[in-house]
């Protein structure tokens, strides 16, 4: 009995022993990152435990949009360079000594990520992406918008693609498509060594517009003046320590001393009314999208539009420009630059796709005249119902070689995955190798043929998805030029542009009509180097600034500085000392011929006189 009591007793022990343990206590944790970079957060930091225990992370759920390791006590997360927004990851830990589990925890991370901007000029909104992926927010939806504001949409994504051979017949390849498997390009210009710091550096848009510009040109000699960020840094000289390029983004150098300093006037070269800057590769590392081997290309890109309310063809359209610079030691021959454009208008399910071989353009439409808003369970989009529009991809400077077309999904009509695929499609092949043929839907014909659907869908005896009585799909649209052979050092110039057009009267057909009028007007404008209100095409960087010498008297000067020169403009001028200090600066109007340098230290001196299409330069002595 006595020994039934001391059982009892101890079990009654034990049991009240471990009813008075209790679970670790979490709180969530909370930090703001860039997109690209790393942190290192120490949750436990205000997680608790019972007292004289210890505690550590037991579990966790990684979030959507970066990679997660762990220890005992801290998590590290480092954000995908594509990724904005709100990610979270879950975590539960442990009392190591009772071994009793928390509730749910959450590590919250605000990723902002100065490489994504929006192009709203007009009435279409675009989002723009530093790493070459345009409008396609990852993990959220498209954004090419028009009408902007409506929720509409008629791209989903737009990415360049480029291949070629070398010496010993080896493909490389650069072409992503959404970025689902891996990437093939990343911010930033080529360099020799890279690391993440770098790539958090240039994921980046310089977004600007011309009045900011205009505004700078005005106010640079101001004292106090300080320009905008996007001035301030634009990107204009590479690390070359890095081995990156000297010089990279394109400016306007108003002292002539082949330097960048918006302290001096220089202020960027851009295209339009309000442009976006930005420098992506394909070097940084291995291409984990196509599986094709780097090429070494830098991209330098600005996407565009023009402030043109008034005319419908500009105001609902913009515009790219891309320098595609071979920076490896490597020379490409059978070389491809093309364009992989994922239409969706509105409802993606029942659209026609066609080129235009004159115009150098592709473009797509609704298969019939009423585009619903969804079609499949899971298709969220919206149509533009009754009256659909039409969208085109427009080659400004040079003409396609071969236009193919992609389908949402199927063995050969879908998209390719294999290096080997996209450098067939590329050259006007399907996936398994065999050329696009004239006819139908484009395969197994006996004609072999570079342009699918090149016909007018108008005129039912040419070919087209109309003529050709197609099944409507979601389709995407492939333009391509080449063959070229793209040496070290090379640079491929391409100017695109994204048209959007809509017969309100009309229907489906009438709208690729009013398409096409309108891509025959931008083509038209672009040649000419015009716009329909009123600047110049090529923008602020065509400009010509004349460098011109200044007479001055007497010299050296003590009080009064004359100058003799037929300046019949207002005017701003500059002094600067020998060492370069701006010492002096101020207006004169038409008639002023006279600069007072009397508080001037004795010494050597420059001065600059600054029109709007000249710069006066003398050297004197304040004696």
């Amino acid at each position: 009995m006595k020994k039934i009591y001391l059982i009892f007793l101890a079990v009654f022990f034990v049991a009240s022993a471990f009813s008075q343990q209790k679970p670790p206590g979490i709180e969530n944790d909370y930090v703001t990152i860039l997109a690209g970079d790393i942190i290192e957060v120490y949750v436990l930091r205000n997680d608790w435990c019972m007292e004289g225990h210890t505690m550590k992370i037991f579990y966790i759920i990684e979030g959507i949009s970066g990679e997660v390791t762990n220890t005992d006590s801290t998590i590290t997360y480092s954000s995908y360079y594509y990724f904005e927004g709100t990610d979270s990851i879950q975590y539960i830990i442990q009392d190591v000594d009772n071994g009793l589990l928390s509730e749910i925890g959450y590590l919250i991370i605000t990723v902002e990520n100065y490489g994504l901007q929006f192009l709203e000029l007009n009435n279409i909104r675009a989002l723009i992406q530093a790493f070459g992926l345009q409008f396609y927010k990852i993990n959220d939806q498209q954004w090419f918008e028009v009408p902007k504001g409506s929720n509409k949409h008629t791209v989903s994504t737009y990415s360049l693609w480029i291949a070629g051979l070398d010496n010993n017949n080896e493909l490389h390849l650069a072409a992503e498509r959404y970025k689902q498997i891996g990437n093939d390009y990343w911010p930033g210009p080529v360099s020799d060594e890279y690391n993440n710091q770098q790539m958090v550096n240039w994921n980046k848009i310089w977004k600007i517009s011309r009045d900011e510009i205009e505004y700078h040109k005005s106010h640079w000699h101001d004292t106090g003046y300080e320009p905008i960020e996007a001035i301030a840094t634009w990107p204009a000289y590479g690390d070359v320590s890095a081995g990156q390029a000297a010089e990279l983004a394109p400016f306007i150098d108003i002292d002539g001393n082949d330097y960048y300093d918006p302290l001096s006037g220089d202020f960027p070269a851009i295209k339009g009314d309000q442009g976006l800057f930005f420098i992506y590769n394909d070097d940084y590392d291995e291409h984990g999208e196509s599986g094709g081997k780097k090429l070494g290309v830098e991209i330098q890109g600005m996407a565009y539009a023009f402030d043109c309310p008034d005319d419908s063809v500009f105001f609902n359209s913009i515009f790219f420009h891309y320098d595609i610079i071979n920076r490896s030691d490597t020379a490409y021959f059978d070389s491809y630059v093309g364009a992989y454009v994922d239409f969706d208008l509105g409802n993606a399910w029942d659209d026609y796709i066609g080129c235009d071989t004159i115009l150098n353009c592709c473009y797509i439409y609704n298969s019939d005249n009423y585009d619903e808003n969804e079609i499949h369970p899971q298709d969220t989009s919206f149509g533009y119902l009754s009256k659909p529009p039409a969208q085109a991809f427009v080659w400004l400077n040079t003409p396609f070689s071969s236009f193919m077309y992609c389908n949402n999904s199927g063995w050969t009509f879908g998209d390719p995955h294999e290096n080997w695929e996209y450098y067939n499609v590329l050259k006007a092949f399907w996936k398994d190798g065999t050329h696009l043929t004239y006819g139908g839907n484009g395969y197994g014909g006996s004609i072999p043929f570079n342009f699918v659907f090149p016909g007018d869908p108008n005129n039912p005896d040419e070919w087209s998805e109309i003529s050709a009585q197609n099944e409507p799909f979601d389709r995407r649209g492939i333009p391509s030029h080449g063959p070229l052979t793209f040496h070290p050092g090379d640079t491929i110039k391409l100017d695109v542009a994204f048209v959007f057009a809509r017969d309100y009267q009309g229907d489906n057909l009438t709208s690729v009509s009013l398409l096409k009028e309108r891509v025959e007007q931008i083509r038209w404008f672009y040649d000419n180097d015009s716009t329909p209100c009123g600047a110049s095409w090529s923008g602020v960087n065509n400009k010509s600034i004349n460098h011109k010498e200044l007479c001055l008297f007497p010299n050296p000067a003590n009080n009064l500085l004359y100058f003799d020169g037929n300046i019949n403009d207002v005017a701003r001028f500059s002094v600067f000392d020998i060492t370069g200090k701006q010492v002096m600066n101020g207006i004169l109007n038409e008639t002023e011929k006279t600069i007072p340098v009397g508080s001037l230290k004795s010494g050597f001196y420059i001065i600059k006189i600054h029109t709007d299409k000249n710069i006066y330069t003398a050297k004197f002595i304040r004696s």
